[in-house]
């Protein structure tokens, strides 16, 4: 009975959170201008030159494909992940104690903020960082009997912007990963704290391999990265270990 009971609710519950996810789906696309100005505006911010900052498609489909695109994954980014981790919470917390709601809360909490801090970050500055590394690469004909300028393509353009802003907001979830192995005691927090500088050489190599060579790109990876490192410890330590 209550496994019938329950089962329904999930049903529910999905079937609400399919139909945000379809509503935002249809709201981006309206607005699917605006979106892919979303996605496209580090690099034009990069060229400098909006007026004559231009994509091309190669297949009749392409220019569609590249919008649908960008409308799904915003609408996953801010209908499907809110109404899933809401629902989810709503299914979760009656069966809980309240030290179990209190932490699921702050756990939900962090992610988000760590989420919304990496998209800042890979958005704000290594993005455009990025484009300005794979820019300087262009050889002008003012100098040279030959130029090689940049003709995007719209869909190759926003599949490298949403893999390039993935593997960031995965970098940056690093710290829970830290968290769950502090709770499944895969390893202590004494182990941590002796070995943080450990800690430390792993997160500049992090930042080597997602970002250009280039020294300020990778500080704004590998400080804020080992921050939050830090931070996990210390509030692990002051919530976690008293208890």
């Amino acid at each position: 009975m209550y496994f019938k009971s329950d089962l329904k609710e999930i049903k529910l519950r999905l079937i609400y959170t399919l139909i945000g996810f379809f509503i935002s789906i249809l709201i981006c696309y309206v607005y699917r201008s605006e979106v892919l100005f979303l996605f496209t505006k580090p690099l034009i911010v990069v060229m400098g030159d909006s007026l004559n900052t231009s994509f091309i498609f190669t297949h009749l489909v392409e220019a569609f494909a590249a919008q649908l695109q960008s409308c799904i994954i915003l609408a996953f980014v801010i209908g499907f992940l809110p109404l899933f981790i809401i629902n989810l919470c709503l299914y979760l917390v009656p069966g809980l104690f309240k030290y179990e709601r209190n932490f699921l809360i702050l756990f939900i909490l962090g992610i988000f903020s760590f989420l919304l801090l990496g998209l800042y970050i890979g958005y704000g500055f290594i993005v455009p960082f990025a484009w300005k590394f794979l820019l300087s690469f262009q050889v002008s004909s003012e100098i040279n009997p030959f130029s090689v300028t940049l003709e995007a393509r719209i869909k190759d353009y926003i599949d490298l912007i949403v893999n390039l802003t993935y593997l960031i907001l995965f970098v940056f979830q690093i710290p829970f990963g830290i968290i769950l192995g502090l709770f499944f005691n895969l390893f202590t927090i004494n182990f941590c704290v002796r070995h943080r500088r450990y800690f430390l050489l792993f997160s500049w190599i992090i930042a080597a391999l997602i970002t250009p060579p280039d020294v300020l790109s990778q500080i704004f990876i590998a400080i804020p990265l080992y921050f939050l490192i830090e931070l996990t410890f210390f509030s692990y330590f002051c919530f976690v270990k008293q208890e």
